[in-house]
């Protein structure tokens, strides 16, 4: 053989493919666009976000000292409470009292009555507990922030150190 004869049936041999393709690409139209199919695949995603519910008080748990509770005081900021919320039921914040809203004496047991304001309202404890924000909707990143104050007449009362413990709780609903 020589390379002419190879040439002409190696040709003759493509030309069979070709046509064996062009025959089956019309019997079976689906086969020949097989490499077009279209694939789909899916993609989960899943997240969450942590509940935050926090107060923070500027005092950040200082003493506020009366040198003289004689004189007494009108309308005297113990602080700002910062509530911060992001459950999407709200909250509410309570606020305790130890001595049922009185300073008391440590050695008399002495009690000095005081009012109390948060946000501008009175505070009205039953039982020492009072609830201050009753049913808060979910806050800004940045809370919202409300000023506690503090009221008690001046009088001529007993010479002790007195005391009272405030607690501010905030709950998630």
């Amino acid at each position: 053989m020589n390379k002419t004869t190879l040439s002409v049936g190696a040709w003759r041999h493509r030309r069979g493919w070709l046509f064996l393709l062009a025959v089956l690409s019309l019997a079976f139209p689906e086969a020949a666009r097989a490499y077009t199919n279209t694939t789909t695949g899916t993609v989960n995603l899943a997240g969450s976000v942590a509940l935050v519910c926090s107060l923070s008080v500027n005092s950040s748990g200082a003493t506020t000292v009366f040198p003289n509770i004689s004189q007494g005081t009108t309308n005297t900021s113990l602080g700002t409470i910062t509530e911060t919320c992001n459950d999407a039921n709200g909250y509410k914040v309570t606020l305790t009292t130890a001595n049922n809203e009185q300073f008391k004496g440590s050695t008399s047991n002495t009690l000095i009555p005081y009012g109390l304001t948060y946000n501008g309202s009175a505070v009205s404890f039953s039982s020492g507990s009072a609830t201050i924000t009753p049913s808060g909707s979910r806050t800004t990143p940045a809370g919202v922030s409300k000023s506690l104050n503090i009221t008690f007449p001046a009088g001529f009362y007993t010479a002790d150190s007195y005391s009272d413990t405030l607690t501010i709780t905030m709950i998630s609903q």
